[in-house]
């Protein structure tokens, strides 16, 4: 028999502690909005981070003499120490606080920005991509960890919504700020600025969260128990197994049609705007969601926004350049920002504070692993089938999450 877990036992546990660590943080931090704005930060530099190499690809190429098939293990290094971290490192932040872990992965980033300046080859460069895996991931599951800590779930969609526009304000404005900079000096520039906002972040984490004592006034997992045992409690539970399942469809999918966009006959500056409209889409559509997932309910936004999501994908593979392509992708992307914004909010939920960081990391886990073979999958049926298949892949996995979240994932609390 696994080990019973009961989130609903969270909330008088939650509120005591929220007390306390209120008493305990400066009064100009009590604010929430103190709290998000230093996660914001946090994962705005998180995300620019992990996205800057994209654009410098041809550059990195000339300069480092090497293949722009080889630099793309830059990025799948980086994707397998995040998600290493995430596995390894969220159960422990379940049992030692997570302001402390936060801070350690701050300064990781800030070392391995530095570091990317200073390198000179392709070897050095990979070694440095996959310490910043190690941050990036760490300072993933911590942000979550703590809005869940922090925000009672009767707000937190909306606390999940401003802190997810932070990803998507990153792509739209922090990476063309990051991009422009290294075009007029180097690309290794371009990594300055990212230790800079890891210097800010830093200080903002001291300033505006509650000390690393007032972690010890929440819900903490058992002495001993492992993240292995963890993981087995999660997977052996109907609820958290589906919203596992659900991670690794919904974010499968999204990169499934994105990765081949291309087949729709665009040029790289054509796509370029079209994730431009992706960001200005998502910055908007995250908040909205939340904001309406705390009014009705997170399971019911979700289940909405994601089965909607089928109507623009069926419309996507006829559409031209113009005007009926931006509006497709501006409803694509708002009803995805909704439907991430609500499962994330349950997510937060599904686990109780004791395992929340270990069960986060195993979620992003999932999300990595669905990434990984969906996209693999599609590479195949855009070869045998074109852009058409590869979006009909995506319409399937998009319903298969849709009926796995109906039947096995409730509204947390609602029994």
């Amino acid at each position: 028999m696994t080990d019973p877990v009961q989130p609903q036992s969270e909330p008088a546990d939650f509120n005591r502690a929220k007390s306390a660590i209120a008493m305990n943080r400066p009064s100009h931090a009590r604010h929430p909005g103190s709290l998000l704005t230093g996660l914001f930060v946090i994962l705005f530099t998180a995300t620019v981070d992990s996205q800057l190499l994209i654009p410098l690809l041809p550059r990195l190429s000339l300069d480092l003499t090497t293949r722009v098939s080889t630099l793309g293990l830059l990025f799948s290094v980086y994707a397998l120490a995040a998600t290493a971290s995430n596995l390894l490192l969220g159960p422990l932040s379940d049992h030692r606080g997570r302001i402390g872990f936060l801070r350690v992965g701050i300064l990781l980033l800030a070392a391995t920005s530095i570091a990317a300046q200073l390198c000179q080859s392709f070897w050095q460069l990979l070694l440095v991509r996959a310490a910043a895996g190690v941050a990036g991931g760490l300072l993933s599951v911590c942000t979550a960890s703590l809005v869940g800590d922090w925000f009672s779930y009767k707000t937190r969609g909306r606390a999940v919504g401003i802190l997810l526009s932070a990803h998507f304000t990153a792509l739209v404005l922090g990476i063309p700020l990051s991009v422009q900079i290294a075009e007029h000096f180097h690309w290794r520039s371009g990594f300055l600025g990212v230790s800079l906002l890891a210097g800010v972040s830093l200080l903002l984490s001291y300033f505006v969260f509650p000390s690393r004592g007032s972690d010890s006034l929440l819900p903490r997992a058992q002495p001993g128990e492992s993240a292995v045992h963890s993981y087995r409690v999660f997977w052996g539970d109907m609820e958290m197994r589906g919203a596992l399942i659900v991670s690794f469809l919904t974010s499968g999918a999204t990169l499934a049609f994105l990765a081949y966009i291309s087949g729709l006959g665009l040029s790289p500056g054509q796509i370029t705007w079209l994730f431009m409209i992706t960001g200005v889409a998502s910055i908007f559509g995250a908040p909205a969601a939340g904001w309406l997932s705390d009014r009705l309910s997170k399971r019911l936004v979700f289940l909405i926004g994601n089965t909607l999501l089928v109507v623009p994908l069926i419309f996507l593979t006829s559409a031209v350049w113009g005007g009926r392509l931006f509006w497709l992708f501006f409803s694509l992307m708002l009803l995805a920002a909704a439907r991430q914004t609500a499962l994330q909010a349950v997510q937060t939920e599904l686990a109780g504070a004791a395992r929340r960081g270990a069960f986060l990391g195993l979620r992003n886990g999932f999300a990595q692993l669905g990434i990984s073979c969906c996209v693999a999958a599609s590479a195949y049926l855009f070869e045998v089938r074109g852009f058409p298949g590869v979006v009909a892949f995506t319409i399937g996995l998009t319903l298969a999450a849709t009926l796995v979240f109906f039947l096995f994932v409730p509204e947390p609390g609602s029994a």
